[in-house]
């Protein structure tokens, strides 16, 4: 579904200026990982308040995969919708131009025959590709990269014990008012809609909760029994990826802040977009 333009694009600049970020704070809580739960200490990082946008991915990919390119709700910027139909391939290739662009140190390493990608030039896979699949973290890297599935839900939860993350200090949402913060089924209307009209939870971050789901950078499979090291990125290998947040369509118990999915890396439906981190 890739296209040559991006319908309803802006020509402004759009690449993460840092008051697209939010720091988000060194600490330790109870997570959901693989099958169990865990409370893996994390380092100070920093998580982009938004979904990425259309408009972003098209400047830094040269295309938009998107499905929604219509039919934008009255206000809503068509730009500003969050990107879709995007492989976990595709939003790690993101991710390294992103950085490139900014003069950063790309976080993923990929190579083919022993020889690194080049970044600029190659194509995500679109079907299951084991190089890609051995993708690495670059140690010392200072680049954008996917959130691990520690750090979402550490960042989603803000500080929150309870199932829905938003409102300043950690307010626990309920179901009756999830609306006012989240696209979900009730509300969503079987589209996306754009990135920040909702409420951002107590670290700044909008639609944690609802609009598209969310890949991350994990292997989805059981942690090891022994224990969850400190900025855990998950377990070696897998057969899927871990998504997070639910999706515009999602009922109140998908979009929570523990509930955990997955999906292979290579698929690519209307329910599926990213945000980035970086250390």
């Amino acid at each position: 579904m890739e296209t040559g333009t991006c319908s309803g694009c802006t020509e402004t600049r759009l690449r993460l200026s840092p008051d697209m970020l939010a720091q988000i704070p060194a600490g330790s809580m109870p997570i959901t990982l693989g099958s169990g739960t865990y409370r893996p200490s994390l380092t100070a990082f920093n998580m982009g308040k938004y979904q990425i946008t259309q408009d972003q991915y098209f400047e830094i990919m040269g295309n938009n995969p998107s499905a929604f390119t219509t039919d934008a709700d009255g206000g809503e910027v068509q730009g500003k919708r969050p990107v879709e139909v995007v492989t976990w391939y595709a939003a790690i290739l993101f991710c390294n131009r992103l950085s490139i662009a900014e003069g950063l140190t790309p976080a993923y390493s990929v190579k083919i025959g022993g020889v690194e990608v080049d970044w600029d030039t190659v194509s995500a896979p679109t079907a299951p590709n084991t190089d890609w699949d051995a993708a690495v973290i670059v140690p010392g890297s200072d680049g954008y990269r996917l959130p691990t599935d520690a750090q979402w839900e550490y960042a989603c939860r803000a500080g929150s014990i309870g199932e829905y993350s938003i409102g300043a200090g950690g307010t626990v949402v309920t179901d009756l008012n999830l609306g006012d913060y989240a696209w979900y089924e009730p509300n969503g209307n079987d589209k996306t809609h754009e990135v920040g009209k909702k409420t951002a939870n107590a670290f700044g971050l909008y639609d944690m909760h609802g609009n598209v789901w969310e890949w991350c950078w994990d292997w989805y499979d059981d942690y090891p029994p022994s224990g969850t090291p400190t900025d855990t990125t998950g377990p070696d290998s897998g057969s899927y990826r871990v998504v997070r947040g639910g999706n515009s369509n999602a009922p109140a118990a998908y979009i929570s802040s523990s509930f955990l999915y997955h999906c292979p890396p290579d698929a690519n439906n209307i329910t599926l977009g990213f945000r980035v981190a970086r250390p």
